[in-house]
């Protein structure tokens, strides 16, 4: 009997698991739902590295949702409240766990002002899609490539990039390196994976006073602007973009609804196609809903009173989770990365002298205030009906719930992954230039029941020493491996 035994344990640490028949991997492969487990089954070697990368994306892409969020450890300067330099948490938000990912000098690099297909969208003078989970980057047209830009000059600090405006007469701006790559681009969306071929990145950006929509190619060359639209006169403000069959759409604060044409390139509202909604919000969402239909969402916000800052601040202290985060610190200290990549900017320009009439120096702290903080209040959620063109209101989502935020807006079910909670919308805080102009922001997260409007805060606030101020802003990011 022991030398039976002995022979099959031969017999099993002779066996080349990397010789398995690819058909199988692929069977164990989309069986896979858990960030750990794909991450543990593509290391094992380089066959099923490669089989899982060829069959699996979009399959994991839908798997689950983690928040990305700032946190500074004990053994690194700042609380994660107004540093960019903190490093990055994910909670996996269904089951309150919470991961280092790694590649932690990498996150530390930029700002990251979206997501879309698993993958990060960091700002800064040349900006990268960056993958959390593998550390890959893939670079874009550097910021400077926009039209009105003129030129990075790094030792003029605080006013670090020139730009000319012609609506102005051929006005020059000069621009702090803190505002151009914290706001300049407000959210994305793609086409398809970065990586596929033809892949399209559509983006939100200000350009000066304005808001304009831009596209470019996952390492291409240089941006694209879509021309200038206004309606009396008054700029249109674009809210949000989402990619379904195979257009670009965006949707403006009016609720107009506007189709991309890359082609010209044009972009134009769907007059007479799709109605208007006479309701006003503070800030749209354009959703592809589960049955690929188009569905509008609305956030309203509302002041919030000083005392229930003061409350927030106190639920805080009560409840802070110093064991969670310090089981975490282990975690992070005996697996942290200190080689990752990270994107390396080398190029510079020279510095000519130019006649600027107007700076803006958003570097400077003068022009914060603390002003009133805010909070979510209400969703309401519409869907396209295609027959009439026309939006109606529904008052559930089923079996499904939202991801909303600066992130690729996101629609998952909770029958096949437990631990959402369903008729839900999970939500980040996306105002943006509320952040910029005073000391508060970040903060405005939860989970927003559509039954009955009710809201639930995210455990996850309980990590900031000031919970009014979450800095860089948590994302929503949908794991992939590409």
């Amino acid at each position: 009997m022991s030398k039976e035994k002995d022979g099959k344990a031969e017999e099993e640490e002779g066996r080349n698991w990397s010789e398995l028949p690819p058909e199988l991997l692929n069977l164990i492969g989309r069986r896979i739902i858990k960030v750990k487990d794909a991450i543990r089954f593509r290391v094992v070697c380089k066959t099923w590295w490669e089989t899982l990368a060829e069959q699996q994306p979009l399959q994991f892409h839908q798997s689950s949702a983690l928040l990305m969020l700032p946190y500074c450890s004990h053994n690194e300067e700042g609380n994660g409240a107004g540093d960019s330099s903190c490093c990055r948490l994910f909670m996996d938000v269904a089951r309150s766990q919470y991961h280092h990912l790694g590649f932690e000098q990498a996150l530390k690099q930029a700002n990251c002002r979206g997501s879309a297909f698993g993958w990060l969208f960091m700002l800064q003078r040349i900006p990268v899609l960056f993958n959390p989970l593998t550390g890959d980057q893939i670079s874009l047209p550097p910021i400077t490539t926009f039209p009105e830009f003129l030129g990075y000059f790094p030792e003029t600090v605080g006013a670090e990039y020139l730009t000319v405006d012609h609506d102005y007469g051929g006005l020059l701006f000069a621009l702090g390196k803190k505002y151009v790559e914290s706001m300049y681009i407000d959210r994305i969306a793609m086409s398809a994976e970065p990586n596929a071929e033809g892949c399209v990145l559509m983006a939100i950006c200000w350009v000066l006073s304005k808001r304009r929509l831009a596209f470019c190619k996952p390492g291409g060359d240089k941006w694209t602007l879509l021309p200038y639209l206004s309606v009396g006169g008054r700029p249109v403000y674009y809210s949000n973009i989402v990619f379904w069959r195979n257009e670009f759409y965006a949707v403006d604060n009016d609720n107009r609804i506007l189709i991309c044409d890359l082609a010209v390139p044009s972009v134009s509202f769907l007059a007479g196609k799709v109605r208007q909604l006479p309701v006003d919000f503070d800030t749209i969402y354009l959703v592809v809903g589960p049955a690929d239909e188009l569905m509008l969402v609305g956030r309203s916000l509302a002041e919030r009173e000083e005392d229930a800052v003061g409350a927030l601040n106190e639920q805080h202290d009560a409840g802070r989770e110093e064991d969670a985060v310090g089981a975490l610190n282990e975690q992070h200290d005996a697996g942290r990365e200190e080689d990752a990549p990270a994107h390396i900017e080398d190029d510079r320009h020279e510095v000519d002298d130019q006649n600027v009439e107007y700076i803006w120096d958003s570097d400077t702290d003068d022009e914060c205030e603390c002003g009133p903080s805010y909070e979510t209040i209400k969703f309401t959620v519409y869907k396209l009906n295609e027959e009439t063109n026309q939006w109606g209101e529904i008052k559930s989502i089923g079996n499904y719930a939202l991801f909303l935020g600066t992130n690729t807006s996101a629609c998952l079910s909770t029958q096949d992954h437990s631990g959402y909670k369903p008729d839900c919308i999970y939500f980040t805080d996306d105002s943006f230039e509320k952040h910029v102009k005073h000391r508060r922001g970040g903060h405005d997260m939860g989970i927003y029941h559509l039954r009955d409007g009710t809201i639930e805060s995210l455990c996850c606030i309980n990590l900031y020493e000031n919970p009014s101020l979450v800095w860089p802003p948590p994302v929503w990011v949908s794991p992939a491996i590409y």
